[in-house]
């Protein structure tokens, strides 16, 4: 999604628009979406200082790190930053993720590196269909959400024995 300068008035300015997947540069192994994330984003434009503030709102599908379900987790991100147009060369040095300045020679911005940080910076680490989810069976691999199975605890090393104490008190 580019943004075009020229298009923004003074003050506050209101968009919505969706992106998909691919339009986002997003890999499969990275994020799956099930539907085009929803971004509803308010520019506030003071002479040549855009301020940008970025809901981004998917469904996301993975699977449970405990029982390997296919499950649906909604997503949400947020950015905050502001765009300053300048005539003068400004080094990268000088430059903020927050606060970045561009030529005003420059017509449109591109918001889809930012898009996708963000989603990506959003992604929990493991997903749980549940909070309470039992996961599988080691022995014979059975969901334990779904079904009860008929294995026998593990035998512990007798080494470890006096640990299994601890645990049990």
């Amino acid at each position: 999604m580019e943004i075009r300068f020229k298009d923004l008035i003074e003050g506050q300015n209101h968009l919505f628009f969706q992106e998909t997947q691919e339009s986002l540069s997003l890999k499969p192994e990275e994020v799956f979406l099930m539907n085009p994330a929803e971004i509803d984003m308010l520019v506030f434009r003071s002479k040549d200082k855009f301020t940008f503030q970025v809901k981004i709102k998917a469904i996301l599908e993975a699977e449970c790190a405990r029982c390997l379900t296919l499950c649906q987790f909604p997503l949400q991100a947020e950015i905050k930053f502001i765009l300053d147009q300048t005539e003068v060369a400004v080094t990268p040095e000088i430059q903020d993720d927050d606060y970045q300045f561009i030529s005003k020679g420059v017509p449109t911005y591109n918001l889809i590196p930012r898009l996708r940080e963000a989603l990506i910076l959003s992604v929990p680490m493991r997903f749980l269909c549940q909070s309470d989810c039992r996961g599988l069976c080691p022995q014979c691999g059975a969901n334990l959400n779904l079904e009860e199975c008929d294995c026998k605890p593990e035998q512990v090393d007798p080494r470890w024995g006096k640990l299994e104490q601890l645990i049990k008190e």
